[in-house]
């Protein structure tokens, strides 16, 4: 029973390690009874897809916070005299922060919003072009980031595409098993 018991275990630390929803000793404190609860919502379809959607969220905002601070720390290394894309960027004059100042003399939440813009259209390959380099520093690192982002595209969309397959054919299987199971009625009824 204690090795039955050690395997459910491991199962469930499996699961619950790929969904990183809880640490092991808060695993270890489940009941047997909530721990079969909460290995089969777990291994459900639609709680699966719905973390995989989740993660693969994450994983984007992730990735473009970290493109949005490198492309802010190279327009601060460009300080001694290189032109940067923030001293050429101007807002629209949205309200009185930003009115017609270049990007460098903005709150710093107003910077890092923009940097996360550009490093979202950039990864999502939407590109605006409002916020373009400037020195060749920021040129290289957009041509990186270009690539990085196209690729990491491709990896959300075949993602997401995986995940509405699997959902496809879990909805089918349901339906043929629900049909199998009418049809079996029918003829029974039918051979009353």
């Amino acid at each position: 029973l204690s090795a039955f018991r050690a395997l459910k275990v491991l199962k469930i630390m499996r699961v619950l390690k790929v969904a990183k929803v809880l640490r092991l000793s808060k695993i270890l404190k489940f009941s047997q009874e909530r721990a079969a609860e909460l290995e089969e919502l777990m291994l459900t379809s639609s709680t699966a897809s719905t973390l995989k959607l989740f993660q693969l969220a994450l994983m984007a905002l992730a990735v473009s916070h970290y493109m949005a601070c490198l492309w802010a720390g190279i327009a601060r290394a460009a300080e001694a005299g290189d032109t940067a894309w923030w001293r050429a960027y101007r807002d629209g004059a949205d309200d009185d922060a930003t009115a017609n100042a270049p990007a460098d003399r903005w709150r710093a939440s107003d910077q890092y919003l923009v940097c996360f813009y550009w490093a979202m259209t950039t990864m999502t390959t939407v590109g605006y072009g409002d916020i373009c380099p400037e020195s060749n520093a920021e040129r290289a690192f957009t041509v990186v980031a270009m690539v990085a982002g196209g690729a990491f595209y491709g990896y959300i969309v075949a993602s997401i595409a995986s995940i509405v397959t699997q959902v496809d054919a879990n909805a089918n299987s349901y339906y043929e098993r629900m049909d199998m199971i009418h049809t079996c009625a029918r003829r029974a009824a039918h051979a009353r």
